[in-house]
């Protein structure tokens, strides 16, 4: 099963969309993610089997006769959150290529500011633009320059999933915390903003406040 909940409209390296890989993939369509309908997602898979019982459980279990076969629960997509998604198809590559122009301006203006981006960034549908910081100090650096020139950006994966109380409480449920990687990442990640109709001043300013964090050297 792969997680790919804001990867609606991205692509793998190769050009393939994603939704073909794995068991299955699972999309988000949460207000929050480039296509959104409010609420909501979907479940994609090459097995029937599975898309079948999926598709039972999103309806209490039931079948035609209306009786339950399995265990199920009230997970339809409601009409409205369907024809807002329908509307969302329409330009959706016209809009994801504008996300990923403001991901290359922010890969080309902070080239010296300390920050990296994924190499196949730019094939992502962009919810926000990951940038890795040097340490966990520049990235504090980098929220704090931010916040100085009003720009909202976010503390996203921190702490990863292992270190959040449930899973600490809870220790059966991970198979390792030996995650040195995934703590060290994950504790220099800065989220930056990224819209379908983002001003090239507005990317500026981006740009600029980080910088600054690493001109002040905070």
């Amino acid at each position: 099963m792969l997680d790919s909940a804001a990867g609606f409209g991205s692509t793998y390296a190769d050009g393939e969309r994603l939704g073909g890989r794995g068991a299955c993939e699972i999309f988000s369509f949460h207000a929050t993610k480039p296509f959104a309908v409010g609420e909501g997602g979907a479940l994609v898979s090459r097995d029937p089997r599975l898309v079948e019982h999926a598709y039972k459980f999103q309806n209490f279990g039931l079948v035609q006769t209306r009786e339950s076969i399995q265990l199920g629960m009230n997970g339809k997509l409601s009409e409205i959150s369907a024809a807002i998604g329908l509307r969302q198809l329409v330009g959706l590559d016209r809009r994801l290529a504008s996300r990923r122009k403001v991901l290359e301006c922010y890969r080309t203006g902070m080239a010296d500011a300390g920050v990296r981006f994924q190499d196949n960034a730019n094939v992502a549908s962009l919810c926000f633009a990951s940038a890795c910081c040097t340490s966990a100090d520049h990235k504090a650096a980098v929220l704090g320059s931010l916040r100085r020139h009003a720009i909202e950006a976010r503390d996203y994966y921190n702490p990863p999933q292992h270190r959040h109380p449930y899973f600490v409480t809870n220790a059966e449920l991970v198979e390792s915390t030996d995650l040195a990687v995934t703590a060290d990442i994950c504790s220099r990640i800065v989220s930056l903003p990224v819209h379908d109709h983002m001003a090239p001043d507005d990317v500026a300013r981006v740009v600029a406040a980080v910088q600054e964090a690493e001109v002040r050297g905070e």
